[in-house]
């Protein structure tokens, strides 16, 4: 990962590039959220259910 990809540099054109691609304005993406390879680590099982609270900024995994 360079530099200015970790410092966040990009951040405001990724989001623009997201936003024209994705075109809805109601359904909210989930951006520079550390998972996998990035540090620190969180691993995301597939079909595991999730709630996105974009006003607490939080993820909340069923168990």
């Amino acid at each position: 990962m360079s530099k200015e990809e970790r410092d966040e540099t990009y951040a405001d054109e990724y989001k623009q590039l997201l936003k024209g691609v994705v075109n809805k304005p109601d359904l909210p993406i989930v951006f520079n959220v550390n998972i996998g390879h990035a540090m620190p680590r969180c691993i995301i099982l597939f079909g595991v259910n999730a709630v996105v609270n974009t006003k607490e900024q939080s993820i909340c995994f069923d168990d």
